[in-house]
């Protein structure tokens, strides 16, 4: 009985994220027509990072969070905020800002709450659900096994808009950017894009199994550019590690971002190489422990799926659609990669760039 109702909620949670992948490129499509048009050929200068929260927010949850925080922006924004909030200049100042954040947030979150229960009242049997409307349906199930509170739910969507729209957002800005900085790997990819999804249709999910080389091209991303470059960590036991004594409850950060860049491990390993990936069967999900861009065991990224499919097919439609011209202007040669803080690892300075359409028309339809 217990694993027909696990199973129950997990199909649910399932069907929505696919729902949502389609529900993102439609607003990618949308992006698209904003920065070019459908028939013209160069176009305004766009912010990346801006332009890939609204896929990656999407996939997530669909609610008016953005509208609700502070505006267009607050996706980031709200992260960007936590990441200021942990820079003070004594402990306890940090520890009270995050706890005011923390705050504010409940009063976002439960005001959408709120929102959600009321317009359940008046939902028809059949209507598409939200997230959220899942979340609600778990929690007023008295049958589950495990009782979901509202605590837990405003803890599930502070982690989603904490963890999951900034860092989706993010790789694919970091990627694309290498990809400016190495035309030769932007056409090999465009060329494998066209040969397997032609021009006639935007790349869908179910295209990148299909596509190696550009999976190659986002791990390769992670690996220079880990979303979270520290991985913390607390011992549950007393051990030594290579003559280190580590008492039990310690707190441990791991370095990914030193590890991904290990020169035991990887052969030149600042360069931009996304063959490797292709000569060597690196997985993802910590069976390697240099690569560990999502982590490793029971606490690893719950998102990686979800990554593993969205961040691709973002770039991928970015790169199938545009040639990509650094700068205001587009008449930059190269994108400056110097990193900036923050609780991932953000750029120091957006990346703009002009598209220039590579399609025309561009195929809107999936």
């Amino acid at each position: 009985m217990q694993d027909r109702r696990c199973s129950y909620g997990y199909k649910k949670v399932k069907r929505y994220i696919a729902n949502t992948i389609d529900f993102s490129w439609k607003h990618m499509c949308n992006v698209a027509n904003t920065c070019v048009g459908p028939s013209s050929g160069a176009g305004i200068q766009c912010n990346v990072a801006n332009t890939c929260v609204g896929p990656s927010s999407g996939a997530v949850i669909q609610c008016n969070v953005a509208n609700t925080c502070v505006g267009p922006s607050s996706g980031t924004g709200i992260q960007c905020n936590v990441a200021n909030t942990c820079v003070g200049p004594s402990s306890g100042a940090v520890i009270q800002r995050v706890k005011d954040l923390r705050s504010r947030f409940d009063v976002i979150t439960e005001r959408i709450i709120k929102e959600h229960e009321e317009a359940r009242k008046h939902k028809e049997i059949g209507e598409v659900q939200e997230l959220l409307d899942i979340l609600l349906d778990v929690a007023q199930d008295e049958s589950m096994e495990v009782n979901v509170t509202r605590e837990n739910i405003k803890a599930f969507i502070q982690n989603i808009f904490t963890t999951r729209t900034d860092t989706a957002a993010t790789t694919t800005e970091w990627g694309l950017a290498e990809l400016i900085n190495h035309p030769d790997i932007m056409k090999k990819a465009t060329e494998e894009i066209h040969q397997v999804v032609s021009e006639s249709r935007l790349i869908q999910e179910s295209d990148i199994p299909n596509l190696p080389y550009l999976q190659a091209i986002v791990k390769e991303t992670l690996r220079l550019h880990p979303a979270a470059p520290l991985i913390p960590r607390k011992s549950t036991k007393h051990c030594t590690v290579v003559g280190y004594d580590i008492p039990a409850n310690t707190h441990i950060y791991i370095n990914v971002w030193a590890l991904h860049r290990d020169t035991n491990h990887w052969e030149n390993p600042l360069e931009f190489r996304p063959e490797r990936f292709l000569e060597n069967k690196l997985d993802v999900r910590g069976q390697h422990f240099h690569y560990l861009p999502f982590g490793r065991g029971t606490r690893m990224c719950p998102g990686i799926s979800l990554a593993l499919h969205l961040v691709p097919t973002m770039l991928g439609s970015m790169i199938q659609c545009f040639d990509w011209k650094d700068g205001e202007d587009g008449n930059l040669t190269r994108v400056d990669m110097e990193e900036g803080f923050g609780l991932t690892l953000p750029r120091a300075m957006p990346l703009v760039c002009v598209p220039v359409s590579r399609l025309d028309p561009i195929p809107f339809s999936m």
